[in-house]
């Protein structure tokens, strides 16, 4: 059942901090509908979600992966501008200088470790 809640725990980085929260804003707040489930066991359980639907029968759910799509989409539209807000300055230039000092960063399977959707990047001490 919905909880109409979000529940964060503050941490290194205000940058992570601030999209993660937008992120699950954007779920809170899209489209959200309860279903009583048919069948021997019924229940009360989430029917729509933003984009995704359970089904009647709550054993099934389509288009999550679409409405995730949709919501970090909106969330990058966000953070982009946000990060130009002052409060998370120090944090961008840090990022940015870890970015310029790994160039050639790559993932365990040879990808590039930074891309356009990097917002944050700490070192390991």
């Amino acid at each position: 059942m919905m909880r109409e809640r979000v529940v964060m725990r503050e941490g290194v980085s205000k940058m992570a901090f601030m999209k993660t929260l937008f992120h699950e804003l954007v779920h809170f707040k899209s489209y959200n509908a309860v279903q009583v489930t048919t069948g021997k066991d019924r229940e009360s359980m989430e029917y729509r979600t933003g984009l995704s639907t359970i089904t009647r029968d709550g054993k099934k759910e389509h288009l999550l992966n679409l409405n995730e799509a949709v919501t970090e989409e909106l969330t990058k539209r966000y953070v982009l501008k946000l990060f130009e807000h002052p409060m998370f300055m120090q944090e961008k230039e840090k990022t940015a200088d870890i970015i310029f000092r790994n160039p050639n960063a790559v993932t365990n399977t040879g990808e590039p470790l930074f891309n356009e959707d990097t917002f944050f990047v700490t070192e390991k001490k």
